[in-house]
C-alpha cells in the first residue's frame, strides 16, 4: 500500500494560528508506513500555538524512533497505540508543568493518523476529527471530547444538536491537562481506496459531510488534491469563519500491484 497526501492551513482571521500538523511517510520491509497529526491550540489558553506545536514535535520523535522498532518487530496494533499514548501523556505533563511555572493556562487537541501494513490506528483527544471515505460512505472516526457529546451520550442531546451547543466549544480533556490524559482509540484494517481527512474544528465547522466526502471521492492527486482542500478552506472563510483552519487528506494506493 502506498500514500499520496495532502494538507492545508489558514490563520483565519486570528491574529496567530495556533494550529500545527504533521504529515511523514517511510519505507518499511511491510510497505509504506504513514503518521499524521492536526494540533488545535485550545482557544482561551496561552500559548496554544506553543503547546500544538510541541505535540507535533513529540509525534514526529515517536514516529522516527521508536515507531520504526515497532513496525520492525511486527508488533499488533494496539501496542503501537499504547506506544504513542504514552507519548501523549509525556508531552500533555510537560505541557501542564510549563503552564504552571508560567501561572497559566496552555493545552491544545490531538487527532492522528497511523496507517502501516494492512492497519490503520486513530487517537484523539479533543474535538479535532478524523474521517474515512470508503466507497460513498463517509464514516467520523473520533467522538468529540466535549461537554455537548457527554450531553448526547446520556441521552440529553441528539447528535444535531450538539453541533450547535455552546457547549460543543467546551473540552472534556486536552493535552496539557496533565499526565493522566485518555486519548480515544480507534484501530481497523485499511483498504484500496481509502480515503482519510484530519481536521480541526475551524476546518469542518461550515462544511457538511457530503462537502466533505465529494472531495475526498475524486480520483484527484499532487497538486489537484492540494488545490481541491484550499478551495474547501476558502468556502469556510466565505461562510464567516473566523477560526485557524488545517486539514490533511490521506489517499491509500496500490504499490507494484500488490
Amino acid at each position: 500500500m502506498d500514500y499520496e497526501f495532502q494538507y492545508v492551513t489558514s490563520i483565519g482571521r486570528r491574529n496567530v494560528n495556533q494550529d500545527a500538523c504533521y504529515v511523514c511517510s517511510a519505507s518499511s520491509g511491510g510497505g509504506t508506513v504513514l503518521c499524521a497529526a492536526v494540533c488545535d491550540g485550545v482557544g482561551g489558553f496561552a500559548k496554544g500555538e506553543t503547546a500544538s506545536a510541541e505535540t507535533v514535535r513529540e509525534i514526529d520523535e515517536w514516529f522516527r524512533f521508536e515507531f520504526p522498532e515497532l513496525a520492525e518487530d511486527h508488533r499488533s496494533r494496539f501496542a503501537v497505540a499504547e506506544s504513542l499514548t504514552e507519548r501523549l501523556r509525556a508531552v500533555s505533563e510537560r505541557i501542564f508543568h510549563f503552564g504552571q511555572f508560567y501561572s497559566m493556562e496552555s493545552g491544545t487537541t490531538a487527532a492522528i493518523l497511523v496507517l502501516f501494513g494492512r492497519d490503520y490506528i486513530v487517537l484523539n483527544v479533543g474535538d479535532s476529527r478524523v474521517y474515512r471515505l470508503r466507497g460513498r460512505a463517509i464514516r467520523l472516526l473520533t467522538e468529540d471530547q466535549t461537554l455537548a457529546m457527554l450531553e448526547v451520550r446520556r441521552g440529553k442531546l441528539s447528535p444535531a444538536a450538539a453541533e450547535k451547543s455552546p457547549e460543543s466549544n467546551i473540552l472534556t480533556q486536552c493535552i496539557g491537562s496533565g499526565k493522566d490524559v485518555v486519548p480515544e482509540i480507534k484501530c481497523g484494517h485499511v483498504r484500496y481506496g481509502d480515503s482519510y481527512l484530519l481536521c480541526t474544528d475551524g476546518f469542518r465547522r461550515r462544511l457538511s459531510e457530503t462537502e466533505v466526502s465529494a472531495v475526498l471521492r475524486r480520483e484527484l492527486s499532487g497538486e489537484q488534491l492540494r488545490h481541491s482542500l484550499e478551495d474547501l478552506a476558502e468556502t469556510v472563510l466565505a461562510r464567516g469563519e473566523a477560526d485557524n483552519l488545517t486539514a490533511i487528506a490521506v489517499k491509500a494506493e496500490r504499490t507494484d500491484g500488490r
